[in-house]
């Protein structure tokens, strides 16, 4: 390997060690529409509009995520793919915590495989993680990422009606 190579792969292993950030990425109080459906900031005020309360930081890989409660619901919304400056993200994975209620293993399985982006994973006695994936593409506007997220509570609202839990 070349002297130039191995500065530059010192100089990417350093920057990585710089790169983590503890502190909450700041909340954009800013119109949504202008800005990118890619963008965790503008989908989090989305959220936040919606009743969301909670802290947009980074995990321990830099990527961003909301985790809060909407409606006495525990819930996330993860993202992917990020850029470094954190306003373009390639995926967007919404969850929410919710009572299991009667639903059995089977009955679980069948819902996740019908309601296809949806899926639920048992996480203990009575408790199921209900959870939504999107791709979110540069050309996605607000209207498209309220979409996905109006897609996500829908999958929520249908976990509820199999497993008999009442609307919070």
């Amino acid at each position: 390997m070349s002297r130039t190579a191995l500065a530059v792969l010192a100089l990417a292993l350093a920057g990585v060690g710089l790169s983590a950030r503890a502190e909450p990425i700041p909340y954009v109080a800013d119109d949504p529409s202008t800005q990118s459906a890619q963008d965790p900031r503008a989908i989090v005020a989305m959220l936040r509009r919606g009743g969301a309360v909670g802290r947009l930081t980074l995990d321990e890989l830099d990527q961003p995520y909301f985790i809060g409660r909407i409606a006495k619901t525990r819930m996330v919304a993860a993202f992917f793919g990020c850029n470094y400056a954190m306003n373009r993200c390639r995926r967007v994975l919404y969850g929410a915590e919710l009572e299991l209620g009667g639903a059995s293993q089977i009955q679980l399985a069948d819902w996740s495989a019908a309601r296809h982006p949806c899926g639920a994973d048992i996480l203990g006695p009575g408790r199921a993680w209900v959870w939504r994936s999107a791709r979110l593409y540069a050309q996605d506007d607000a209207a498209t990422a309220m979409a996905e997220e109006q897609a996500w509570l829908e999958c929520v609202a249908d976990f509820r009606r199999l497993a008999g839990e009442r609307e919070p």
